[in-house]
């Protein structure tokens, strides 16, 4: 099966199950000052390993054209 293939179906998937999903009343915890301060503090911040690469190529492994 190709990365196509599977994002192909992800897709389907994902068009198939929208209508449930947004049917489903989640309760998420409220979004408060300090849970955004917490995400805020909790985010790394580092440089790339690769600064010349695009993000295609850190995460799928493509090279630039």
């Amino acid at each position: 099966m190709s990365q196509q293939d599977i994002l192909d179906k992800s897709i389907e998937f994902t068009y198939n199950r929208l209508e449930d999903f947004i049917k489903e009343n989640i309760n998420h915890p409220p979004i408060t000052d300090e849970l955004i301060n917490r995400l805020k503090n909790s985010a790394i911040d580092a440089p790339l390993a690769h600064q010349d690469k695009s993000d295609d190529e850190l995460l799928y492994g493509l090279k630039r054209q």
